[in-house]
């Protein structure tokens, strides 16, 4: 058997073995010094004890799954010891009753000479869907970013007719203040709120925002009320997705006047 059949089976093997679920027959077609990078963020893993690892949780969280290899492209079939590979791996999956699909791109290095081929190192990755065909970048990901601009603007000009652009129909915002907590329920609502505690426009001195794995966190300060006579902290934490915020947890210091902000600022630190 050539370098390129011998690979060709090999993959075949895999999509197998995961197609049957049969997590040892799986692990069977990796050398011991195996790298293997998977589409996960957490997915690296050395040696064949850790893979073992990931292939019991690829079979644990899948109900079902069907593999197949197609497009195998192999290396320099004169090099008897090892071959460079590519390959295309159609995967579908089913997990929590849903069908999940991952047209995954697979390289990698097989040994072939030692009686049985093996991988040594194997990358698969999904092709970025954001990169349009023809396209050598992806757009800039701003969504999370340009909602939290929008809220900005509207929290800076006291005009809120924009939330309904920018919460959720069911967003849900979490007013966590002294003493006190509430809930509300959709953009009417919020707008609402926002139009009592400012009917003008504040003025923010701070602002700073942290992305988070669900959106953005922002920490703010501003002056409010008659002549702008009363100074509150807050800090925001929204959910966002797409482009909308979908849950907006603040925690508030309640309002402070000038005479109380000039007594604490004598023990601020910075």
């Amino acid at each position: 058997m050539g370098t390129s059949d011998a690979v060709r089976q090999l993959l075949d093997e895999l999509a197998a073995a995961y197609t049957e679920r049969d997590p040892k027959r799986a692990l069977d077609l990796f050398a011991d010094d195996i790298v293997f990078v998977g589409t996960g963020g957490d997915e690296l893993r050395l040696g064949r004890k850790e893979v073992g690892e990931q292939i019991s949780r690829d079979l644990t969280q899948a109900e079902s799954l069907t593999v197949e290899v197609t497009d195998v492209h192999v290396g320099d079939d004169d090099v008897p010891e090892q071959a460079w590979f590519f390959a295309h791996i159609a995967l579908e999956a089913t997990v929590d009753g849903d069908l999940v699909s991952m047209p995954m791109r697979m390289t990698g290095v097989a040994s072939t000479n030692d009686g049985e081929p093996r991988f040594r190192q194997t990358h698969f990755s999904l092709p970025f869907g954001e990169q349009a065909a023809g396209q050598s970048f992806a757009p800039a990901s701003t969504e999370p970013k340009a909602v939290v601009e929008r809220f900005r603007s509207a929290l800076a000009s006291g005009d809120h007719s924009s939330f309904f652009e920018i919460y959720a129909e069911d967003a849900i915002f979490d007013v966590n203040l002294p003493e006190w907590r509430f809930q509300l329920q959709g953009p009417d609502s919020i707008r609402g709120q926002y139009d009592e505690w400012h009917p003008e426009a504040p003025n923010l001195v701070e602002w700073r925002e942290r992305a988070t794995d669900r959106g953005v966190l922002v920490e703010l300060a501003l002056w409010e009320g008659d002549g702008h006579n009363l100074y509150s902290r807050s800090l925001h934490d929204l959910e966002i997705e797409g482009d909308r915020i979908t849950r907006h947890v603040m925690y508030c210091t309640g309002d402070w006047t000038k005479e109380a902000l000039t007594e604490a600022a004598a023990s601020f630190l910075v």
